[in-house]
Formats: structure tokens, sequence, C-alpha cells
């Protein structure tokens, strides 16, 4: 969208769930501003899509979902998913149909390319699949063995972090609770969170997956504007106690780090 000097603008506002609700509230905020600033309107549209929405109905968003996002000017998006839902769900439920819908594509990334280096998103405008996702991993490896690079990987796609790392730090509500090399934090996680992590990532043989135990988190996600006292995970984890009213700090198990009264298997 092409904002003018002046003129009316629908926006459609989809929070979704979480902190996306938080975060969306904010940045209307902010936007409100700037139009205000610059001598144009915003008229908010407000869609209460998500999680929440699919224990109503069954669905993520309804059926003509797609025709009225298209209707506005812009859509502001927040977080979407829960650990209550699968990811299958909420990803292919909303967030990918309005990616694909309106040519959100990942390709835009990376900004800027390395002298010399080809990258396979540049001249590519479709969707980031997992053939393109193979062949942008397999080049980040192939650079940094022909460059001697090093690289700060953020992802939430545990598989992915596993393929390209070689050491991982696990964040919770923006604080390190684990600390160690790709190998051991897979083998052996010490946090509470780390476990529950690693038991959503699907396992190729469908023998284990079928007999593998997922944990699923219960209890509410704390608001990162306002964490409580002590661990910012005791509210949703099996093993907390009055312990956890204290911050843990991330304490060494020979060269395993991680930031937990109660560690697993230590």
């Amino acid at each position: 969208m092409t904002l003018s000097a002046t003129g009316t603008y629908r926006i459609a506002a989809v929070p979704g769930d979480g902190i996306g609700k938080e975060t969306v509230a904010a940045a209307r905020k902010v936007l409100d501003v700037v139009a205000q600033n610059e001598g144009f309107t915003l008229n908010w549209i407000e869609y209460p899509w998500g999680c929440d929405y699919y224990f109503e109905t069954g669905r993520m968003m309804p059926v003509d979902g797609i025709t009225k996002l298209a209707e506005s000017d812009a859509i502001l998006l927040g977080a979407v998913g829960r650990a209550d839902v699968p990811d299958h769900v909420s990803l292919w439920g909303l967030l990918i149909p309005i990616r694909r819908s309106f040519d959100q594509y990942v390709s835009l990334r990376p900004a800027r390319l390395l002298p010399g280096i080809e990258s396979p998103l540049v001249p590519s405008r479709e969707a980031l699949d997992v053939s393109v996702q193979a062949g942008v991993l397999n080049l980040l490896d192939e650079l940094q063995v022909r460059l001697n690079l090093a690289y700060v990987f953020i992802a939430h796609d545990l598989s992915v972090v596993r393929h390209i790392s070689h050491e991982v730090a696990v964040m919770y509500l923006g604080r390190i609770v684990e600390q160690v090399t790709t190998d051991k934090l897979y083998e052996n996680p010490l946090h509470p969170y780390t476990k529950a992590l690693i038991s959503a990532v699907p396992v190729p043989d469908p023998r284990i997956e079928r007999s593998r135990q997922r944990i699923l988190l219960e209890g509410d996600l704390p608001s990162p504007l306002n964490l409580p006292a002590g661990c910012s995970f005791k509210s949703r984890c099996w093993k907390s106690t009055e312990l956890c009213d204290t911050l843990p700090l991330l304490t060494a198990h020979d060269d395993h780090f991680v930031a937990c009264h109660h560690p697993e298997n230590a």
C-alpha cells in the first residue's frame, strides 16, 4: 500500500493469539499517531480470528475470510498459534492462506547479498516451500564453509535449527533458559521448556511418531511487558515449586548451561 498525503485507508487488523493482541493494539496506537501527523485517516476493521475462534467454530477464520481481508487496503497481522492447537491447524488455517493470497512471500530475504554470491530467493517470487527452504539452508551451509562465516540464526523450527546450528541458545520471553551444543540439546534437554519444544518436533518414522508422547503446556503465557517475579516459565511448568519464585540463573552442568531450579536429567 502506498500512502498519499491525504486520504482514507481501510486497514484489517487480525490480532490473532497470545501477545499478538497486545502488539497489534500497541501498533495501532503508533499508526494512528503517524496518520494524524501525516494528514491521512485509518479506518480499522478488527477480525477476532485465531485459536479462540477455532475453538468456537472449528476454523481459524471463516470461509470468506480471505475475501473480507481483500476488501482492505492493508492487513495488520499479530501472532498466530497456541500450545493447545496443533501447528498445522493454526498455520494452514490462517497464517499461510493470508501470506499466499496477498503475495506475502518470504523471498524478499536476504535483503543484501554478499559479493559474488547467488541466492535462490532473489529471482523467485514463489512462496518459500520446503524445496526452496532446503535450498536456502544448503546455501547457508556452503557459504559458511567457503567464506568462513559465523551466523546468529533465529528460528522457531527446531528441525531447521538442528540442521544448521553448532550451538543453540533456547529463549523464553526474552531470556536464555538453556545453551549447549546442538547434539547435546537434542539428546538431553535440561530445561522443561526445551523438553516440551523438542517433544513437538515430528519424527519421520511413523512407528516412533505414534508411540511417543508430546508435552502440551498448560497455564497462561505471561505478558513480556509484565514478567512475573522469578522464573517466567513457572506458570506453565509441571515442575514448578515455591523455589521458582526466585529468578534462576544460567548455571553450568559440565558444559551444559540451564536456567532452572529443577532441571531435567541433571
